[in-house]
Order: structure tokens, then C-alpha cells, then sequence
């Protein structure tokens, strides 16, 4: 299968964009909660269950099976040409990819009558097993309408350096990034200090390209908020312009910080830093350290956040100054972050860029049922379990292409 242009310079950049934001792509579990009640799955049977409604689960996993050439269309259409002649049904396997071949009709009176307990009205409710836990399930909800698929994820992440970037709870407060022409964005504030600097091994590839253990990135600098955007490409370029703004307790510490780590890459690469300043922020620019495509990072600090861009064009996107009033959507009540995609735009840019390539770029590019993602949620409760909402919305008037 060809990778259209968007994808490959995704793929291209992973490997910079970790040492930029430590955990951009970790954004679809950013806006997480902990459930009130103790997990429900207590006595339910171990390994991989499933409780549908079958005029509720045929319709989704036919809007599933439109992600073609995708591992989950192809599950999708193993599950639904496998589903048995029922109102209920139910599967209990080892692993959800053994489900096709245990599909039955529901039965109250089996060991999942509390998986049909819990699942209610609901399309969906699924149980799965965490790989390299013995015992720890995802539980997912599932419901879906004509708007679109709202999902309900409970999950104890495992502990580890990343775990610190997830959602505390108290709310994050207003972006400090521009809204306009934004493909993704994400906004958390942790449940205790950001400390940046502690999540990057010395010696590692993100260490050696930035030097990112230094001070800019320490909890004494930071105030525990974190932020990324993805933006649209310029015309005539391949790359997503990107910027992560880190929430800073004071910005002459952070500026100074930033200094000292930029002074460590001018050294490291022998590049040269180019000042950059506007009415709302002062930084730099390393205009000639291209390891990577488009790849000149800036740095910017205002009174609210520390600033970091992939290019000069990204840095200006981010922190546009023109007095744009943001129309990003509201948190729900208590939620400590939110994830928000825009996949009708993200496949207008995929199509864009795959014109370049040809035919088989064209075709390749996902066609979605869907035209926006958004999960948010908060962390409740000291469990430590974590709640995620997701909404699959098709609420763009304009048609996708």
C-alpha cells in the first residue's frame, strides 16, 4: 500500500517530536478521570469478553470496516460475518482477536450476566486484557447514534516516567496555543509537578539531538501544564507545523533556562541561534540545525508558557498575535484535559499532499466516518484509575471529501 505524504512525514518526524513534547503521541490518553465505584469486573471470568446488542453492533462495525486496509476493518468484518442470528450476544476468549470464533447468544443466566449488567443500553461492553498484566482489564462502553460513537474506557495505567504526564485533578486552564488551523490539539494539567527533564533517559536519542536534560525542562521551572497543537502544513509543504507549550511558574526563569538549553544545542551542533520576537513573546530559532524535514526548532516564553515549535512558521502559528478571539471548546466540568482531533481536516490535508504522489496516494488516504474526535475526562478519587470519554462526532456541515 502507497503511505500518503502526511503519514510519511508523521513517521518521519516521530523520533523529533518525542524529544520536543516528551509524549505527543501519547494525547489520546491525556484527558482521563477515575471512576467513583470500584471496578465492576471483579467477578467476572478472566481474559478478553464482549456484551453487544446486535442491531446496535452491526451498523458500527460496518462504519468500522470503511477504515479499509486498516487491522481493525479487517476485525470488523471477521466480527460482523461471525455474528450469530440473536437480539444479545456475548463472547468470552483469551484475546479479543479469538472473539470471531466465540460468539454466542446471550445468556443472563452464564458468567456474564455482570458484563450485561454493566453494559445497560449501551451498544457495547467489552473487557480487555492489558498486555503484560496479569490480571488488569481496559473496561470499555460503547454507545452509538446517528451523531456519531461515544466511548467510555476505565483503565489503571501502568506506573512509569510517562504516567506523569496524565491528567491530575484540577482543571488546565485556557490554551495558551492559537487555535486556527489546528488538526489536533491537547491540553492537561497533571496530577503533581511536570518534571520533563526526569523523563528523558541520558544518552537516549531525544537527550542527544536536544540535550533535553536541562534545566528548562525541571519541575522547579514548570507549573504542571502541558499543551501540543498540530497544525495544517503551509501550501507547498509536507510537514504539520507543531508547537508544545509548557506552563511556567515564572518567565524570566523559564526564559533563562531556555537560554542555557539553547546554548547547549548551539554547542553540541555548532549552529547558530536567530533571536525572534513579537509583542506577547522573545526567543530563538535555530535556523540551520536541519537534521530532520523543515526541522529548524525555535524556542518562545511569554508571562503563561514556554514555547516550543518546530519551525519558525510553526512558532508563528502557535502564538499568533492578531487579537483572534479562541473559539476552542470548553472543558466539561472538572475535567483535567481534553484531546481534540479534526479528522475532516486532517483527510482535506492528507488529499492535498497525496495529489502530489499520484493515484495510489489518493486512494490510500483514510477515509473516516467520522469528522472529529474529543476525549476529556479527570482523575478522581485516589484508586488510581483513570476514566477516558471519547466522542466519534460527523458534525461538520461541509461534506468530506
Amino acid at each position: 500500500m502507497i503511505e500518503s505524504p502526511l503519514l510519511r512525514a508523521r513517521r518521519r518526524a516521530r523520533a523529533a517530536l518525542l524529544p520536543l513534547c516528551t509524549g505527543l503521541w501519547i494525547a489520546s490518553g491525556l484527558a482521563c478521570g477515575a471512576p467513583e465505584a470500584p471496578a465492576p469486573d471483579a467477578d467476572w471470568p478472566a481474559g478478553a469478553l464482549l456484551s453487544a446488542r446486535s442491531d446496535a453492533l452491526r451498523p458500527l462495525l460496518r462504519e468500522l470496516e470503511q477504515l479499509h486496509d486498516t487491522p481493525l476493518a479487517r476485525a470488523a468484518k471477521r466480527l460482523r460475518e461471525a455474528l450469530p442470528q440473536c437480539a444479545a450476544i456475548e463472547a468470552s476468549a483469551e484475546r479479543a482477536d479469538g472473539w470471531a470464533e466465540a460468539l454466542r447468544c446471550a445468556d443472563a443466566r452464564t458468567s456474564l450476566a455482570g458484563l450485561h449488567a454493566w453494559r445497560g443500553d449501551d451498544a457495547v461492553a467489552l473487557a480487555l486484557p492489558l498486555s503484560g498484566r496479569d490480571a488488569a482489564r481496559a473496561l470499555l462502553r460503547v454507545a452509538h447514534d446517528a451523531q456519531g460513537v461515544r466511548l467510555e474506557l476505565r483503565w489503571t495505567p501502568p506506573q512509569g516516567k510517562l504516567t506523569s504526564l496524565l491528567p491530575g485533578d484540577r482543571p488546565p486552564g485556557p490554551g495558551v496555543l492559537d487555535d486556527r488551523e489546528r488538526l489536533l490539539h491537547a491540553r492537561v494539567r497533571v496530577d503533581d509537578s511536570l518534571d520533563l527533564a526526569a523523563l528523558v533517559p541520558e544518552g537516549s536519542q531525544a537527550d542527544q539531538l536536544l540535550h533535553l536534560r536541562a534545566e528548562a525542562l525541571s519541575a522547579a521551572v514548570l507549573d504542571g501544564t502541558w499543551e501540543v497543537a498540530l497544525y495544517a502544513p503551509l501550501p507547498g509543504g509536507e510537514m504539520p507545523r507543531v508547537a508544545v507549550a509548557l506552563g511556567v511558574r515564572s518567565r524570566s526563569a523559564a526564559a533563562a533556562a531556555a537560554e542555557r538549553l539553547v546554548g547547549e544545542v548551539e554547542r553540541h551542533w555548532s549552529v547558530t541561534r536567530t533571536p525572534v520576537a513579537s509583542e506577547s513573546y522573545t526567543g530563538a530559532c535555530l535556523l540551520d540545525l536541519r537534521v530532520l524535514p523543515d526541522f529548524a526548532p525555535c524556542y518562545a516564553s511569554n508571562e503563561r508558557a514556554l514555547v516550543f515549535a518546530w519551525n519558525p512558521a510553526s512558532l508563528r502559528r502557535a502564538l499568533a498575535s492578531d487579537g483572534h478571539a479562541s473559539a476552542t471548546r470548553p472543558l466539561p466540568p472538572n475535567a483535567a484535559g481534553q484531546l481534540e482531533l479534526d479528522l475532516a481536516a486532517l483527510r482535506r490535508v492528507d488529499l492535498r499532499l497525496a495529489q502530489r504522489v499520484g493515484p495510489g496516494a489518493i486512494a490510500a488516504v483514510a477515509r473516516w466516518p467520522w469528522s472529529r474526535m474529543i476525549a476529556s475526562g479527570d482523575r478522581l478519587g485516589g484508586d488510581g484509575d483513570l476514566s477516558l470519554h471519547i466522542a466519534l462526532l460527523s458534525d461538520v456541515a461541509e461534506p468530506v471529501p
